[in-house]
């Protein structure tokens, strides 16, 4: 899942540190994230270490594909036991999914109200921005009218406005952001000593 050693570089026009674009299918409802826990003592050290978190989505199979990031009780609500892949990791640049789940999925996710943030790609790439902070999150990538079969490219990228003098320890990692690369930071845990050793925990299974 490591992705690589982020530099002093490399930024794109935005200012954010890019993950390389990932394909992403699935024959399912969604594509979702296992469960991203944000951790840290103070609730403004996660937004203050990373900035903002840019999800960037393009649509590639002719239908529009929203992208939305939730609170993960609200999306396992909102997805029931409806058929969604849920990223692993990658493996040589391909996604690994697990399928879970048998029903259909008729409900639109763009009218529904438990989203932090969303995005809807037709014809272009789009981003979703966040703004990152404590909490138990997930995100979901599906075709807007909540059709099943999902194809899109992404890419996602971090702000790091601690990034020249945190170099040496960052390390980006791939996590599904509802199908999408989402870029996590570990940070040595001498700079954040006055905080939990782990401010945020990523699943390992």
């Amino acid at each position: 899942m490591v992705l690589g050693v982020v530099g002093a570089t490399g930024r794109d026009s935005g200012g954010f540190v890019t993950s390389p674009t990932s394909s992403l299918r699935s024959v399912g409802y969604a594509i979702t994230t296992q469960e991203m826990t944000v951790r840290a003592d103070q609730p403004s050290l996660p937004h203050r270490l990373l900035g903002d978190v840019e999800v960037k989505v393009t649509p590639t199979g002719g239908k529009a594909v929203f992208v939305g990031l939730a609170r993960t009780a609200l999306v396992n609500r909102y997805l029931g036991d409806a058929r969604v892949s849920v990223l692993q990791r990658f493996n040589r640049g391909h996604a690994e999914y697990t399928l879970q789940g048998t029903r259909s999925l008729t409900v639109r996710p763009g009218g529904l109200p438990i989203w932090t943030e969303h995005a809807v790609a037709r014809a272009r790439t789009r981003s979703l921005v966040w703004g990152v902070r404590k909490g138990r999150w997930s995100v979901v990538l599906m075709n807007a009218d909540a059709s099943p079969g999902i194809r899109a490219d992404a890419a996602v990228g971090a702000e790091l406005p601690a990034l020249p003098w945190v170099v040496a320890g960052l390390i980006v990692l791939g996590v599904l952001v509802g199908g999408v690369p989402l870029v996590l930071i570990l940070v040595p845990s001498r700079m954040v000593a006055h905080e939990r050793r782990t401010p945020w925990v990523v699943p390992t299974r």
